[in-house]
């Protein structure tokens, strides 16, 4: 937690229920961060349970490039 609390760029932290790996864990990092942050929870009733979301990545993957896209200012919109 020494490491989180000296984060200065936005962050996402993650948590997924039913999540036997790192249950628990999300919180305290993310109450550490000092920066802009969000905690993302993922659920059951998403169907993204379980650690990493095995079941729904695509789901997954665009509730962090949303947040990406929000943090970053492009909402998509820029091109290579």
């Amino acid at each position: 937690l020494d490491v989180a609390g000296r984060i200065k760029c936005p962050t996402m932290v993650t948590t997924y229920e039913l999540d036997s790996l790192a249950a628990g864990h999300a919180q305290p990092v993310y109450d550490a961060i000092k920066a802009p942050k969000k905690l993302q929870q993922f659920t059951v009733t998403q169907g993204a349970q379980y650690h990493c979301a095995p079941m729904a990545p695509q789901f997954r993957n665009e509730v962090v490039f949303d947040w990406l896209d929000d943090t970053l200012g492009t909402n998509g919109n820029e091109k290579p």
